[in-house]
């Protein structure tokens, strides 16, 4: 799986664009490639999955697009990106921002996963998306989403939930083994440390996630 952004602002031009339009049809040539896109804006998903000449959900079913469930917008983007039938993975969220972008406590954050991650799947079931993916290690959520599946009879070849290499590597056994997709994110090419590090200063909680991991405990 393979992630990468696309300017897109005030001070974004046509060039620029055209120009992620260009890189993107390179890197989705190679079509055993999964490719994420971090879905800022609402004209840039439509840029790239809407207009040709990419069309990336007809001529490129393995582009998708990463969704924060922390940002108050979500569930609205997600609305505004069914009719593309798109292929959306769905994170938590963990950049500062002020009160009235993203939701702050835990708890809501985590409520708001919970039903944004329903919506994905009943969307999914319907027909209306390529695939649903959830980036998670919180054992709590993983365990209310596959429940959810399991009462609303949802095929478990359906629900993927998503972790990093190295961490939690016993629930994604436990998820392989029980019939569930589960997929591990790796980070690689020579930025792969600065990444790392951005991850952990971002929710410092992973830190310890990394420790309990590498120690067995």
């Amino acid at each position: 799986m393979t992630s990468f952004s696309i300017s897109h602002g005030p001070r974004s031009g046509p060039w620029t664009i055209v120009a992620g339009r260009a890189l993107t049809q390179r890197i989705l040539r190679k079509r055993r490639r999964q490719i994420r896109l971090p879905c800022w804006t609402r004209p840039l998903a439509r840029v790239l999955f809407a207009s040709k000449p990419i069309r990336g959900t007809e001529d490129f079913p393995n582009v998708g697009i990463c969704l924060q469930a922390y940002l108050h917008r979500t569930e609205a983007d997600i609305q505004a990106l069914l009719p593309m039938k798109p292929t959306i993975r769905l994170v938590k969220g963990a950049y500062a921002e002020p009160p009235g972008i993203a939701i702050k406590q835990k708890t809501a954050i985590d409520a708001n996963y919970l039903v944004l991650a329903e919506k994905l799947l009943r969307a999914q079931v319907r027909g209306e998306m390529r695939r649903a993916a959830f980036a998670t290690h919180d054992a709590k959520i993983i365990r209310r989403i596959i429940d959810f599946a399991d009462a609303d009879r949802i095929s478990r070849s359906e629900v993927e939930v998503q972790m990093l290499y190295g961490i939690q590597r016993g629930e994604q056994e436990r998820l392989a083994a029980g019939g569930w997709r589960s997929g591990v994110l790796i980070a690689y090419g020579d930025y792969w440390y600065p990444w790392f590090v951005r991850r952990l200063a971002e929710r410092p909680a992973n830190l310890w996630l990394l420790v309990r991991n590498l120690t067995g405990n």
